[in-house]
């Protein structure tokens, strides 16, 4: 799920930037074969991205966020856990 909220608007020249949060919520259940042999996959992970967009031409100015996966693998012999985080930083040319 993910959810806008506009937190201020500014005037630049003839224009209004707008800078935005954006935050995510992930949820995940499914099952596959690793090596043969069942196993369950869930993961949970959520994230905020705020981020700076031209009213003008609608191009994002600016941007950063960071988003967090935890997965968890498992499987009749063993389980498996792992967290994945990524970074994202946009800079308009």
């Amino acid at each position: 799920m993910r959810r806008y909220r506009v937190l201020e608007a500014v005037a630049v020249g003839n224009d209004v930037q707008l800078l935005i949060e954006r935050t995510t919520t992930t949820s995940l259940r499914g099952i596959g074969r690793q090596l043969g042999e069942p196993i369950t996959i869930t993961g949970r992970g959520s994230g905020t991205m705020r981020f700076t967009l031209a009213r003008a031409d609608g191009f994002i100015v600016t941007g950063e966020g960071e988003q967090t996966l935890d997965l968890r693998l498992e499987g009749r012999r063993r389980t498996q856990e792992v967290r994945q985080t990524t970074r994202l930083r946009v800079r308009r040319p």
